[in-house]
Parts: structure tokens; sequence; C-alpha cells
């Protein structure tokens, strides 16, 4: 029998801002593509979804690293604020060859996507089938509203919804854990797996990680909780490799190699084998029945 892919939905390549830019530089250096693939291969990693970074605000280092590797990535496009009333700009930005959704980043003061003015723009969302990723500590309860007024938009919370922006008191970083617990209601959200570790800032084996992790999969089912363990060299290959060997195997595979990336591709969109691979779908959130069988069947696996 075939093995099931392992599929990391929270990954991170780029390059340098320009010499002399503005920008916050983000990392001591750049990671490739082919350099994360090599983190990948010594990890046992087949595929992942990458979230474009903020320095690249049109896609492209990510859609060029999709180009190169189309049968082993898939991107996340980043959100931008000109994006919340461009109906036309949005369609275009997502349609193009290797994207599968929209992440969303936002910080605790800004609200301006959780206003009445911003009605519009998750109709947008919602008529193009877009599903987004997203990390917005402090607008659980917004971002809760969302889900329940537009039902048929795929909704990932980044993070566990824990707040591991630096500067963020640790005691602090779990504020709003029962609110994400308890949009498992809610058939639309999903939840990644991501950043514990970081956000319980413990070593290996990452006790407490763990047990939050099995907190996520009591809630959602393992079909709604997705992997990724926030890649950074130098130490990547490590930490892919630690936070996927402290999960166990069953419940962080995917059920078919079509199911990493997303099933609600937006109209218009090509689809992977237009670009030149077997397009993975991103698992989509199951039906309340469904997700009552994934707590039955899988949380079992998860080490305690």
């Amino acid at each position: 029998m075939t093995e099931t892919p392992v599929v990391d939905t929270h990954a991170h390549y780029w390059r340098l801002p320009p010499s002399g830019s503005t920008e916050i530089q983000p990392m001591d250096r750049p990671l490739t593509p082919t350099a994360l693939v090599g983190l990948m291969d010594a990890s046992g990693v087949s595929n992942l979804l990458q979230v474009t970074r903020y320095f690249d605000p049109t896609d492209d280092y990510s859609l060029a690293g999709f180009a190169e590797h189309p049968d082993r990535f898939r991107v996340l496009g980043r959100f931008d604020a000109s994006l919340l009333h461009d109906q036309e700009e949005l369609a275009a930005r997502v349609a193009r060859p290797g994207m599968v959704g929209l992440r969303i980043f936002t910080y605790p003061t800004d609200a301006r996507l959780f206003a009445d003015a911003a009605a519009a723009f998750w109709a947008m969302v919602e008529s193009l089938h877009l599903p987004i990723s997203i990390y917005a500590p402090g607008h659980i309860t917004a971002i809760r509203e969302v889900a329940v007024s537009y039902p048929h938009i795929p909704i990932v919370l980044d993070h566990g919804g824990t707040d591991v922006f630096v500067g963020t008191d640790p005691e602090r970083r779990f504020d709003e854990w029962d609110a994400a617990l308890e949009m498992a209601a809610l058939p639309n959200v999903s939840i990644k797996a991501s950043a514990l570790p970081e956000a319980t800032s413990e070593a290996f084996p990452y006790p407490d990680a763990q047990r939050r992790l099995r907190e996520l999969c009591a809630a959602y089912g393992s079909g709604r909780v997705m992997w990724g363990p926030t890649t950074r060299p130098p130490r990547g290959s490590a930490r892919m490799r630690r936070w996927s060997s402290s999960l166990g195997s069953r419940s962080w595979r995917c059920r078919s190699p079509n199911e990493w990336t997303s099933s609600a591709r937006p109209r218009g969109a090509s689809s992977a084998s237009q670009a030149g691979s077997r397009g993975p779908e991103v698992h989509r959130a199951p039906d309340r029945a469904d997700a009552t069988a994934d707590r039955r069947d899988h949380c079992a696996h998860i080490p305690r």
C-alpha cells in the first residue's frame, strides 16, 4: 500500500529585500525554493503550501518557486488592503497557476477586515469559493462572525489560534485558545497545528504543545487539523523532523494525494493539471457527522 503524503501547510521561502530597501530584513539570509525542497526531503515531507511573506507583495517569488517545483508546492497568496474593494484584481491574483487560496495577516490593532465596510470583500471571497488562511490575534470573535455569515468560505485558523507575535507576553499567547476550540462547531473552519512549540517556548519533545495538539484533535477531528512546522533556517530541517516525530503518523497524513491543496479552487483559476502537475486539493472541512467520525477514529493516535 502506497503511503499517503506528508504535507507542510505553513512554509516560507523568501529572498531578501533589495539592498537599501526600507523593509525590515526578515532573516539573516534567504531560503530558496530549492533549498527548502532539500529540507523537505531530509524530513520526509512530500508537499507544502508556501505562505507568501509580507515583503513579496505580488507573490512573484512564491509563484516562481511553484514554477520550479510544481509537483511539490502550492501557494497561499498575500492579502493586501488594495484587494478590499477590487473584485477584479482579487480574482486575477488568485487565478494564477499555483495559487490555491489567500493568506490574511493582521495585527490586533487593525480591525479593517472586520468592519461593516469589509462586508463586500467577504462576499467577493465567498463568490470566488476562495479558501482563507488567517492569522489575526485579538480578532477571534470577529473571525467567528465571518465564518457564520459566510458559511461557504473555507477558513483556516493559523498557528492554533495563538498569538506568537514578537513581544507578546508568554502568559497571554493562549488567551484565545478556548474560543478557537469552540470554532470547531463551524464546519467551514479548520485549524493549523503550527507554531505551537514557539507559542509554548518549549524544547523537544514539546510536552505542552502535544497536550494542546490533542485538544485541537479532540475538538476538530484530525481531518480539520493541519500540520505546519513554520520552517526557518538554520534549524529548519531539525524543526521539521522533531515536530513531525512528536505527532505520530496516522493523524498527520492526508487521506489521499489530492487533499493537500484546495478543492474549493476559485472560479477561473487554473487546475493543477493545467499548471503542469497533478493538482492536489486542500482538504475541505467535513460536515459535522464526518468531524465526529474523525474524532472517534483518529484522536487516539496523538501521543499522550
